[in-house]
């Protein structure tokens, strides 16, 4: 368990870094407190599964729990980050009572590892490489049910490429992710980052090479937008997206873009006064109501 322990660690004090360099909003103070619901109540859970799907060069780890009697539901987290981000989804009984929940960690995060050193997996095209097979083997348990996908900012960037390339996605909300490739530009962090002296005092942190690892796919973000708007027009399936407008780490103009792209028969985008990046532990409830809404297809529930 110590693995896990540092896997923790790393995703609390990653984030908590990203947050105090950016300079642009607090760590909110719940991120504690779901790191401790986390340990407490999901680690060690007998009723969350443990799955590991070999993939070849790569596999996915993914926990579950609940039932698909309305549908099943994927969390996709963002960088930094590992399945628990999805927390309070994933350990939700209203949500879980009717539904089956995944949450996985993407490609090349926490226990989702390549088997050879070396193998990059951090641009778009890999993690679509090893996610699409995953989500079709996920689809094949329960085939009459609707499958969700819930991205966060980086996963949730990841959706329309997803969904283009898939046709086992049935809904799909996305959470602070960067669409707009030209709002999507390496920040002077990032630059400071991929510096050779960035790259030393990050060196110096236990965590230093998984927040190296977090700069490169913020790098290879841009380029794997480049086909946002086509991808965003093309998505046939009920689509919401919510941005917050006190975002510090994802511009909310995504929003507008979103907005300007989407179908306008089949979508609805949000954008919410007062709220942050961290919108799975800020406002887990609204992202349950947005599930039902995609269900459902009344996207008006999702307020």
């Amino acid at each position: 368990m110590q693995v896990v322990k540092i896997l923790r660690q790393w995703q609390y004090y990653g984030l908590a870094l990203v947050g105090l360099i950016t300079a642009c909003s607090p760590v909110p103070k719940g991120l504690e407190q779901q790191q401790l619901f986390v340990e407490q109540q999901l680690e060690n859970n007998p009723a969350l599964a443990k799955h590991q799907l070999d993939l070849g060069k790569l596999s996915i780890y993914s926990r579950s729990q609940g039932t698909p009697t309305l549908a099943t539901v994927v969390w996709v987290h963002g960088t930094p980050g590992s399945w628990s981000d999805g927390a309070y989804i994933i350990g939700s009984p209203s949500l879980t009572d009717d539904m089956l929940v995944y949450a996985l960690d993407r490609p090349g995060w926490g226990l989702s590892q390549a088997k050879q050193q070396g193998l990059d997996v951090s641009d778009f095209e890999s993690q679509a490489h090893f996610l699409l097979p995953w989500f079709k083997q996920i689809k094949s348990m329960n085939p009459d049910k609707p499958l969700v996908i819930v991205g966060h900012s980086w996963g949730a960037s990841l959706i329309p490429s997803l969904v283009s390339q898939s046709e086992d996605i049935d809904a799909a909300l996305l959470l602070a992710g960067a669409l707009d490739p030209s709002l999507a530009k390496p920040r002077w962090y990032n630059k400071f980052a991929g510096s050779v002296a960035g790259a030393w005092v990050l060196s110096q942190f236990d965590i230093g090479e998984l927040l190296l690892d977090s700069n490169k796919e913020m790098y290879n973000l841009a380029p794997g937008l480049q086909n946002s708007a086509q991808e965003l027009a093309a998505m046939g399936i009920p689509t919401i997206v919510i941005q917050g407008l006190d975002d510090g780490l994802v511009d909310p103009l995504n929003a507008r873009y979103a907005k300007q792209h989407l179908p306008k028969s089949n979508s609805r985008v949000i954008e919410l006064e007062q709220q942050g990046h961290l919108l799975q532990i800020e406002s887990p409830a609204l992202i349950e109501q947005c599930i039902r809404a995609l269900l459902s297809q009344r996207f008006q529930d999702c307020y």
